[in-house]
């Protein structure tokens, strides 16, 4: 029984303190060009309050967070994997063309406001309570409405 108590205290104490190694302040600077490049282009108006480096097991992301309350979250490489604009909206120049198009044709009047996506789909969150799934090819997969109070 001793042992028992004792090996799940090492695991949990050991649990803990990986905790603390898996997000850490960075400075832009670190962050994969791709992904200083996406905000130098498309968010040159926005200042940025905090970068920040994941690592969990063998993956790697980072975090950047703008003072507005937007935020971008980026895969090891740089590439974006979820933008959450809530200030004004995804700028439209970042999403992928299937998406843009459809967003333009049947919600003209609405914005992007959150984007994420995997390899398999894309997923949307609109301005007027739209949320969209589109297939890596763009082919809408999934639409629901979130209305207020619900």
């Amino acid at each position: 029984m001793k042992k028992w108590t004792f090996a799940l205290l090492l695991l949990l104490g050991t649990g803990t303190g990986c905790k603390a190694d898996n997000e850490r302040p960075i400075d832009i600077s670190q962050l994969p060009q791709t992904a200083q490049t996406l905000i130098s282009t498309h968010f040159k108006n926005q200042t940025v309050m905090l970068v920040v480096k994941e690592t969990e097991g063998l993956s790697k992301g980072y975090d950047v967070i703008f003072e507005s309350g937007d935020k971008i979250e980026f895969d090891r490489s740089g590439n974006w994997e979820e933008v959450d604009c809530n200030s004004a909206g995804v700028p439209t120049a970042i999403l992928p063309a299937a998406v843009k198009q459809f967003v333009a044709t049947k919600h003209k009047d609405a914005k992007v406001m959150k984007i994420s996506k995997d390899r398999n789909s894309t997923e949307v969150e609109l301005s007027n309570g739209w949320e969209l799934e589109f297939d890596k090819n763009g082919k809408l997969l999934d639409a629901d409405r979130n209305m207020p109070g619900d």
